[in-house]
């Protein structure tokens, strides 16, 4: 079985999917008024939150019963919410064979609320840089950092917007070397590619 922490955030983004159950989703659902099914899942909706990171929408318990999925009663009205890194050990299936009528406006609802601006997404969409990007928040991308006289330092960066043709992000983390930059601070940089591998860099 497939495991949350085994896919690319790409492969579960807008997709409804069957999460496994854990003891934070169990107690998600009791505190949402849903009894956690003994033998099924949480049928659950992917998208990215620039600040919250990768994050399923859970929109019913489900039964399983073989092949077939069967949603159980949900709650409409209440957004419960599950951080990818809270789920990571869990099993999960892509795109069940489910009604997604009952779910349309929720998930309208998240797709507007947490739409990125045209610089974040065009940031979010380069694939050559996944191996830089943080497992469970998709926009905080690692950059290193490059000074003469200077060890390179890897630091993260929360994607922005884009400026002539550089990315821009805002650091994270305060940098161990005196780059002259501190945290929440607006960091350029580049896409460089380095043999067969491409990498995130800051000059100073």
């Amino acid at each position: 079985m497939i495991q949350v922490a085994q896919l690319n955030f790409r492969e579960m983004e807008h997709q409804i999917c069957l999460l496994g159950i854990n003891q934070t989703i169990s107690g998600l659902l009791y505190a949402g008024g849903m009894d956690a099914p003994e033998d099924g899942g949480v049928l659950a909706y992917g998208y990215v939150d620039t600040e919250g990171g990768f994050t399923f929408e859970i929109l019913a318990p489900a039964k399983v019963e073989g092949d077939k999925i069967i949603p159980l009663p949900g709650v409409p009205d209440m957004m419960v919410k599950l951080h990818k890194e809270q789920a990571n050990e869990c099993s999960i299936r892509l795109g069940p064979v489910v009604d997604r009528t009952p779910y349309e406006r929720k998930i309208a609802v998240i797709n507007e609320a947490y739409a990125p601006s045209e610089d974040v997404a065009a940031i979010r969409s380069v694939d050559l840089i996944d191996d830089s990007r943080h497992p469970d928040y998709p926009d905080d991308i690692l950059v290193i950092f490059l000074k003469d006289d200077y060890k390179p330092e890897g630091c993260w960066v929360r994607s922005m917007e884009v400026e002539e043709g550089r990315c821009i992000g805002k650091l994270l983390n305060e940098p161990d070397q005196d780059y002259g930059v501190h945290e929440n601070d607006l960091i350029p940089f580049d896409i460089v590619k380095e043999g067969e591998d491409y990498f995130c860099i800051s000059r100073f």
